[in-house]
């Protein structure tokens, strides 16, 4: 996969956190504390890949981690692949 579908992919995620902080279940303050966590790893790996895109990559480990996001924050939302 390339940098320009990883980063798109990310911003996708991104959105998709933000959404569920929106419209998502009614959570704990822990569930919450670890949202707020997850979102900066996103856009953490966002920047990092923008900023220098031959020094980074997604490996194994990271896309793990961010699959698990990927279904955590799962909403029932229609227009969520529209700019895919």
């Amino acid at each position: 996969m390339s940098k320009k579908e990883q980063i798109v992919k990310l911003k996708i995620l991104e959105s998709r956190i933000q959404r569920w902080r929106d419209v998502g279940p009614a959570c704990t303050e822990k569930q919450w504390d670890n949202m707020n966590k997850d979102l900066a790893v996103v856009k953490n790996f966002i920047r990092a890949l923008e900023r220098f895109p031959a020094k980074n990559h997604l490996n194994r480990v990271h896309g793990k981690l961010l699959n698990t996001m990927w279904h955590q924050y799962k909403t029932k939302s229609e227009d969520e692949f529209k700019n895919w």
